[in-house]
């Protein structure tokens, strides 16, 4: 009697895993700068749609669609929108209209960053997290270092980079 629940119980777990990874195929595994290059690339095309659309709203004043909250990703009922935030696991897109870019946020940390993500510049410079200090050339990108954070931006393709921020206070630095 034992063996057969013991039985039971391990089938079970396993249709549960299986469920859950049927679940989560089609979304990318982003660990490190490398596999976040990689995915951006790969679908350039559908993220471009995606700045255009955002774009489009900018007379309705939306600076972020995020997750959840009142501009929830899935209210706006946008097939490439609801694709991109499952695929990489968003966090948020965050429009910041003064500097012609629009951010997304990776829900999932890297370690020892604060965020990290990819931006979209209509400009095709690197820019800076608060755009109040200039950026220095830093290896295959650029940093940009002040009293609040430790940032960092390298291009991926015209108009796209890659970003990590380090917020100062977070490091005991």
């Amino acid at each position: 009697m034992k063996k057969r629940k013991l039985i039971i119980l391990v089938i079970t777990i396993i249709l549960l895993l299986t469920i859950y990874k049927l679940n989560d195929m089609g979304r990318y595994t982003i660990k490190n700068k490398d596999n976040l290059i990689e995915c951006v690339i790969n679908d350039e095309s559908e993220l471009s749609s995606i700045v255009e659309l955002i774009c489009s709203y900018n007379d309705k004043n939306i600076n972020v669609i995020n997750k959840t909250g009142e501009n929830d990703y899935k209210k706006f009922n946008n097939t490439i929108l609801n694709k991109i935030f499952y695929k990489y696991k968003l966090n948020a897109i965050g429009n910041r209209y003064d500097t012609g870019t629009i951010w997304f946020y990776l829900e999932r940390h890297k370690k020892m960053t604060s965020y990290w993500g990819f931006y979209y510049t209509k400009e095709d410079k690197p820019k800076g997290y608060f755009n109040n200090t200039d950026l220095v050339a830093d290896g295959d990108g650029y940093k940009e270092n002040n009293e609040i954070t430790q940032y960092y931006t390298e291009k991926i393709l015209p108009n796209w980079y890659y970003f990590e921020i380090y917020w100062i206070h977070a490091l005991n630095l």
